[in-house]
């Protein structure tokens, strides 16, 4: 049966095929599906197939927030009765859903969230939630700090020695695409309060090409192709 989404196809085995097309993307995707998940797990069992199913073929596990992080901002801290609690739920969770995780890195976004064009949503620097990150028992932060909103670098200086910083380095909403040597400015911000080690390169956000973000695909690969340069610059600079 076809439709404007996707085609499916019945092979010889039983085996069901479901092909959709995606003009936007340079690339293809291939997911393989099993009768398995959390219709036949117990209720302390609901989602575990899931996540170990996700994590067991990866190096590295990140996990998108898009609530802790706009905790940071005055304004909706304000809408809370204790946000402080808030952010103390998001982290509980988080780190609910990675307990028992070990040989692989785990990453938290702390998303701002990104409307594209249009900006962002979360304003003002880590420090409010920064108790916070604290507790969380990830490997990875990933921050976002080309918006001009994202406050200043010195609070790396605050976050766990032994945690790496995914650093937002490269813009993701506006039309503007940074020059490798812009980026380059932005990371060595950032190592001036951590070490070279811990500092992974990352764009602000999501790109997602043809989304309700609508970042054209070319500007995106422009965007990533600085980014890579910026860290052959920042390697040439700053060896091991």
């Amino acid at each position: 049966m076809d439709n404007h989404f996707y085609q499916r196809t019945v092979l010889p085995n039983g085996v069901r095929v479901l092909t959709s097309a995606m003009p936007t993307a340079r690339s293809a995707s291939v997911s393989l599906y099993v009768g398995a998940g959390s219709r036949y797990e117990s209720a302390g069992e609901a989602g575990l197939f899931r996540r170990d199913d996700e994590i067991a073929h990866h190096t590295v596990a990140q996990f998108d927030d898009p609530h802790l992080c706009l905790l940071a901002d005055p304004k909706v801290r304000a809408e809370f009765k204790d946000p402080d609690a808030e952010a103390a739920l998001c982290v509980d969770l988080l780190n609910e859903i990675i307990a028992g995780v070990d040989g692989i890195t785990t990453a938290v976004h702390l998303c701002r969230r990104n409307k594209g064009r249009q900006g962002w949503i979360g304003e003002g620097g880590y420090e409010p939630i920064v108790p916070f990150l604290q507790r969380l028992r990830v490997s990875q932060y990933v921050l976002e700090f080309t918006i001009p909103v994202a406050g200043d670098f010195a609070v790396l200086r605050k976050l766990p020695d032994d945690r790496q910083i995914g650093l937002g380095c490269v813009d993701c909403r506006g039309a503007q695409v940074d020059s490798p040597e812009a980026i380059v400015g932005r990371v060595e911000q950032a190592l001036r309060h951590v070490d070279r080690e811990r500092v992974w390169l990352n764009p602000d956000c999501g790109f997602a090409p043809g989304s309700a973000a609508d970042i054209p695909i070319d500007e995106a690969y422009a965007k990533l192709g600085n980014e890579a340069a910026a860290a052959r610059i920042l390697r040439e600079r700053h060896p091991a």
